[in-house]
């Protein structure tokens, strides 16, 4: 039953890692591509963040090429919940990460989220989607 719970995280987590990492970029100074997914997706037993959830939840790994993470953040939102802004609160050395359980948003089917800055600056621009009927 662990095995199935791990693999369902993990599965979770690559897929969110994929949704940024397959949208392109406004920003001219980040920037995701498949062949910094591939050499970073190997993360160290004491960086995985997999290794720290208790519940349920939703991990959104970001990556800036030029690794100012200063004044960026999440605005996440279940469908039925008011949006809010979001803190990004791991690190590893692929970049920075937001770990939170999915009872923020009991009983939604779907998380929207974007990187963004407080005066929103969107990074990449569109809105994200992470269907929860899929997992």
């Amino acid at each position: 039953m662990r095995k199935l719970i791990m693999k369902r995280k993990l599965t979770f987590l690559m897929a969110a890692a994929m949704i940024l990492a397959g949208c392109g970029s406004s920003i001219a100074t980040s920037s995701l591509d498949s062949s910094s997914i591939e050499e970073s997706s190997i993360i160290s037993s004491s960086e995985d963040p997999i290794n720290h959830m208790d519940e349920p939840s939703i991990i959104i790994h970001y990556q800036r090429t030029d690794n100012n993470y200063e004044g960026w953040n999440l605005w996440l939102w279940g469908f039925g919940y008011e949006g809010a802004k979001y803190e990004f609160n791991g690190e590893t050395s692929y970049g920075k990460y937001a770990h939170y359980p999915l009872s923020n948003w009991t009983g939604a089917r779907q998380i929207g989220f974007l990187v963004r800055t407080d005066d929103w600056v969107k990074d990449p621009s569109p809105d994200r989607f992470i269907n929860l009927d899929e997992w």
